[in-house]
């Protein structure tokens, strides 16, 4: 199956049956009545990962500083593109947020038809920061990413990816001459474990979910896809960029509202939103979770959407051609 073929199959489910109406305007209410109701954030992403994990940690503070509960909500499926198609449902003001990603904004519209657009929604505030790492199993052989260079010009290797990460890490193969098959999986936890499973030879996720396992041996983790390394305590993970591979795609998640809600509720959403990543418990649990919190502005937001669609729309040339 082609790679293309892979990504349409990953997608294909989007388009279908699910809401293309828009955003539909609701009058303005004013600060002092939102949010009347829980608010939910939905996560479009795998329980378990990074996403999901902050959501639930900020859901610890709800009542303390929005006076009503905070409700997570898991709804996945072909990469999250089904929970950011349907959340074009709800009106301007209505107390619903979803986490989202640059690869929803920048990958996604590239390789599949969607009823969705970045006008659809407001940004809030950035949540978790990242880099895609590549890792493999400590019973591979591979240890470097050298070693997967080498061995990936004689043999075909699988890689674990979601439809999101395909692009540039297909970029990398395709530049580094490597032969390989994308085997789709619903999020980076399942990747990790694909990989863990000697399912596939090499797979994509995040350095905090594969932390533990890096530091049980059983995983290593290559480089990542940024022009600087990953470090903290434990992990000196080298950048692409040293190896000779200018292809930088880091992951900043950040919440949404529908198109339309009211200046003073992004705001004021956003300033308490801030506030618990300020709180000594939610950051002593997001150290505990290995997870880097970025509160970036929606200017902030926005430049990097646009960043990561043009490095996309490049990706995209070298695994494609002119498709």
């Amino acid at each position: 199956m082609g790679k293309k073929a892979v990504l349409l199959l990953l997608f294909t489910a989007v388009s279908l049956g699910l809401w293309a109406e828009g955003n539909k305007e609701a009058g303005t209410i004013g600060t002092e009545n939102w949010p009347g109701d829980p608010i939910t954030i939905t996560c479009p992403w795998s329980a378990g990962g990074i996403a999901d994990m902050s959501i639930r940690a900020m859901a610890e503070y709800g009542d303390k500083y929005f006076g009503v509960p905070i409700v997570p909500v898991v709804r996945t499926g072909a990469g999250g593109a089904v929970a950011i198609t349907e959340f074009m449902k709800h009106k301007a003001n209505e107390p619903q947020l979803i986490m989202a990603s640059e690869g929803l904004f920048a990958i996604t519209p590239l390789t599949n038809k969607v009823a969705y657009s970045w006008d659809n929604y407001i940004p809030v505030i950035g949540n978790t920061y990242s880099a895609f790492a590549l890792v493999t199993s400590s019973d591979s052989g591979l240890k470097t990413l050298d070693d997967l260079v080498s061995y990936g010009k004689d043999h075909a290797i699988t890689i674990a990816i979601t439809g999101d990460n395909l692009l540039f890490v297909g970029a990398f193969c395709d530049e580094a001459g490597i032969q390989y098959k994308a085997v789709p999986y619903g999020g980076a936890p399942e990747q990790l474990a694909a990989v863990l499973a000697g399912d596939v030879d090499v797979g994509v996720t995040h350095p905090a979910l594969a932390k533990e396992n890096a530091k049980a041996g059983k995983i290593h983790a290559l480089a990542v896809f940024d022009d600087k390394p990953w470090k903290d305590e434990f992990y000196d993970i080298p950048p692409i960029t040293d190896f000779g591979y200018d292809i930088v795609f880091p992951n900043h998640n950040f919440f949404l509202m529908p198109a339309g809600t009211d200046p003073e509720i992004i705001q004021l959403v956003h300033e308490k939103i801030a506030a618990i990543y300020q709180e000594p418990d939610f950051i002593a649990l997001t150290k505990k979770l290995n997870l880097v919190i970025k509160p970036s502005t929606r200017d902030e937001i926005e430049a990097h959407i646009d960043n990561a669609i043009t490095k996309a729309k490049s990706y995209y040339k070298t695994v494609y051609g002119n498709k």
